[in-house]
């Protein structure tokens, strides 16, 4: 028995050192361990086995589970520096100093590159301080990949080299897709303004207008430019508006701003050269030898002074005077220096008339549109016949009435359709937010005629109704639907209808009276009347535009047009220009209405105040509170 335990004791080492195969899990030593110890134990006498120790040796032994054999560091080590590639990446080695200091070369690369792309921003384009730094940033750059070739090859072959490549490729290939897009979508601008008035855009007329430039014969270039300090009270907007034209037509319109503070010799260049004088918000539009100027200008204004660039002739306009009206070149509070002045702006040409001193008064042929401003004097017969003569050949007239007793002009509006009503318009709205009744306040003129679309915020001053002839109703009619006119005058503008028409003014404060006209009254009209054919003969549209007409705007205040009314309300200016375009047919401006750019408010009442308090202080936080319990009551 010691020998066949010698034997088994011998034999044991050998099966346990047996070198698993590669991917099977070796043996821990432990379990050696205690196998050992379990088969030395032999209780009680060893000529006579237990039967414990005689049926192992019938019985095949089962397989015992193998862990996996745990690598050491000296074995990682080995396995390591056994790798070529790994020992030279591990293992030191001396490299060449060109080598070390590669990465660093490479990022001072990087960094001169970013130089040169930070002064290319700032100046706009390429100088030599951008084309040195590129330079030097690119040879840094080739030098570092030169230097570090081998190492950069030994990384390709990895496999997280090769992960980092394909990723790099996705990236490049996306930053190209979007690049490509942009630059696709560069001649394609498409903005959307969802603003109420349209602030962020420009007029579909003023848009037709600048795109019109170098569609013609002529080619050149319009330039404009605004001199802006940058504490201009008015040259951000200015700014945003020239943006606008820049973007319309960038073939043929050039914008420029210039801080008058940083170029003060351009600046008297410009001067020398155009004999205007340019101050802050000065604004100049140069289109061949043509020079037009304006300070701080609107949309409407700019587009004029485009169209007035472009045409070579002036309409000329004559104001009639010798019967008190007021004065072209006047300007104190009751002059029209102001209308002059813009008349100008807009390519007209204004003259004062004066028939008077005439033997055979005669309206002069290159007249456009005549304009009697508040004649405070009835006119002589000659001078009245000439106006009715020139006015039935087609002539434009623009009628503005003085207060009483100042003459009415109804034989001529009678002719046309259109009555004076006796008195002057008292108006509650005017006496509320102007202090004064006799001034007629109209908050929104509406869309009643091409002339007063999109005005707000004019006042007329001691105004008259001027109320155009209307039908009676018939017995089936409703008696509160207004009656269709029955001449060629049309009402423009209305005043609210608690407004009447006061004929005893030295009677104050003044009370409505049963027989007097009650508002809503008419404050101005328009008549137009063809001449070409018969009324009574249809026409379609296109060819009734093309038939001769007369055409007359007629409104009950003169003062509304004077100087001091239209600093205070520049609306009124607008009204007046308005008039003049319809008059003389230069529609294109009439559709470039102004913006109301007042901030829109919501007056909340004490109840809605509460509510709001209520639902965003309590019921939201509460709501939140409440569904934050209910996940995690379901999740506990």
């Amino acid at each position: 028995m010691p020998e066949d335990k010698d034997s088994k004791s011998e034999q044991q080492p050998d099966e346990v050192s047996e070198e698993p195969e590669e991917g099977e899990p070796e043996e821990s030593t432990e379990e050696v361990a205690e196998t050992s110890g379990a088969e030395e134990e032999s209780p009680g006498d060893e000529s006579q086995p237990s039967e414990a120790e005689a049926e192992p040796a019938e019985k095949p032994q089962k397989k015992r589970s193998r862990r996996p054999r745990r690598s050491t560091p000296k074995a990682l080590e080995e396995r390591t520096f056994t790798d070529p590639r790994y020992r030279e990446m591990v293992a030191p080695v001396d490299e060449p100093l060109h080598v070390r200091v590669a990465p660093v070369v490479a990022i001072l690369g990087l960094g001169v590159l970013l130089a040169a792309f930070f002064l290319y921003s700032i100046a706009g384009k390429p100088g030599k301080p951008t084309w040195v730094c590129l330079a030097v940033g690119g040879a840094f750059l080739a030098f570092a990949l030169i230097a570090s070739f081998q190492k950069l090859v030994m990384y390709a072959g990895m496999r997280g080299a090769r992960v980092g490549a394909h990723t790099l490729i996705l990236s490049v290939l996306f930053l190209a897709a979007l690049v490509m897009l942009n630059w696709f979508l560069t001649g394609w601008e498409v903005r959307w303004d969802f603003t109420k008035e349209k602030v962020n855009s420009l007029a579909p007329q003023t848009v037709k207008i600048v795109r019109d430039l170098g569609k013609g014969a002529r080619k050149d270039k319009m330039k404009i430019t605004a001199f802006l300090t940058p504490n201009y009270y008015g040259g951000e907007k200015l700014r945003k508006l020239l943006k606008l034209y820049a973007r319309a037509n960038k073939k043929y319109l050039v914008v420029d701003i210039v801080d008058p503070n940083l170029a003060g010799t351009r600046v008297k260049a410009i001067e020398d050269k155009t004999g205007k004088h340019i101050t802050d918000g000065t604004v100049l539009v140069e289109y061949g030898d043509v020079v037009k100027e304006a300070s701080n200008p609107d949309e409407r204004r700019l587009t004029s002074l485009i169209l007035s660039a472009t045409k070579t002739e002036k309409p000329r306009i004559y104001f009639l005077e010798g019967h008190g009206e007021a004065g072209l070149d006047e300007w104190g509070e009751g002059g029209l220096s102001k209308v002059k002045s813009a008349l100008e702006g807009q390519n007209y040409q204004p003259e004062a008339l004066n028939l008077v001193k005439e033997k055979e008064p005669k309206i002069p042929e290159a007249c456009k549109v005549l304009v009697i401003a508040g004649a405070k004097q009835p006119l002589f017969d000659k001078e009245l016949k000439a106006v009715q003569d020139w006015v039935a050949d087609n002539g434009r007239l623009l009628l503005l009435l003085a207060e009483p007793p100042a003459p009415d002009f109804s034989d001529l509006l009678s002719e046309y359709g259109a009555r004076v009503a006796p008195g002057i318009i008292v108006n509650p709205t005017g006496s509320t937010l102007l202090g004064n009744a006799l001034v007629t306040y109209i908050i929104r003129s509406g869309d009643m005629h091409d002339i007063t679309r999109g005005l707000y915020s004019l006042a007329f001053p001691a105004a008259r109704a001027i109320i155009p002839e209307t039908s009676e109703p018939d017995e089936m009619e409703d008696p509160y639907r207004p009656k269709p006119p029955t001449g060629p005058a049309r009402a423009i503008l209305k005043t609210d209808e608690g407004s009447w028409a006061e004929t005893d003014i030295a009677d104050w404060p003044p009370s409505r009276d049963g027989s007097e006209e009650s508002g809503p009254l008419s404050i101005a009209v328009a008549i137009e009347k063809t001449t070409g054919v018969p009324e009574d003969i249809p026409l379609e549209p296109e060819k009734k535009q093309n038939q001769p007409k007369i055409r007359i705007v007629a409104i009950g205040s003169a003062a509304f047009a004077y100087n001091d009314i239209i600093r205070q309300l520049p609306m009124n200016l607008d009204l007046f220009l308005n008039s003049i375009h319809w008059l003389a047919e230069e529609t294109e401006l009439i559709d470039i209405t102004a913006k109301d750019t007042t901030p829109k408010t919501m007056t909340l009442s004490g109840g809605q105040k509460r509510f709001i308090a209520f639902l965003t202080c309590a019921i939201i936080p509460l709501a939140i509170i409440a569904a934050g319990i209910a996940v995690w009551w379901r999740r506990r």
